[in-house]
């Protein structure tokens, strides 16, 4: 099943999950964190543990996924909560499937003074970087989520073009790129 290759893969970078929430926690005191496109669950039981008193909700649209990671199945342009209920939002590696659009959901449900943290694929890297990206999940996941992911990257914007769209709704937008992936982390403009 293509669901459980993935976990399994995504299983292997579970310290860049690490790196991600402590770098998260460094800068927040998070009480309540929704986890948009969750998928096997790693990151949620990363913060869990890293951010201890926080509730830790994950969302992914995916059926099987929600049932390895104990999510709510919910689509990212369409999230299931009230206004302003989490502190914290964060996309990891998702947002390339949501759409910008998501970003707006994301804003609703953050409250006054919450943050959005973003970490997905630099649509920029270089061509044998993506190749070898690509066959990887052919190899370790599956020819039709490579073929997804490969679209994703493809017709994904640039992290500078994502970072100036979210600056109309956002301030203290800082961006982070590196070969495979790219950050941003931005407050609510009050």
């Amino acid at each position: 099943m293509e669901e459980e290759r993935y976990a399994t893969w995504a299983e292997k970078f579970r310290l860049s999950y690490i790196y991600f929430a402590k770098k998260l926690k460094s800068s927040l005191n998070a009480k309540k964190i929704l986890d948009v496109g969750c998928g096997s669950g790693i990151l949620a039981n990363e913060l869990s543990k890293i951010f201890k008193d926080a509730e830790i909700v994950g969302i992914d649209k995916n059926v099987e996924m929600c049932k390895i990671s104990r999510a709510i199945v919910a689509d990212a342009n369409f999230l299931p909560f009230k206004d302003r209920s989490f502190d914290l939002v964060i996309f990891s590696f998702s947002l390339h499937d949501t759409g910008l659009r998501a970003i707006y959901e994301a804003k609703r449900v953050l409250k006054n003074e919450g943050t959005i943290a973003i970490r997905d694929i630099n649509s920029e890297m270089p061509s044998n970087i993506k190749k070898f990206v690509l066959d990887a999940l052919r190899r370790y996941v599956s020819e039709s989520y490579a073929e997804r992911v490969s679209k994703a990257i493809w017709g994904f914007p640039s992290p500078r073009f994502v970072a100036n769209f979210m600056s109309k709704e956002f301030e203290e937008v800082h961006l982070s790129k590196a070969l495979f992936d790219f950050e941003i982390i931005a407050k609510i403009k009050k």
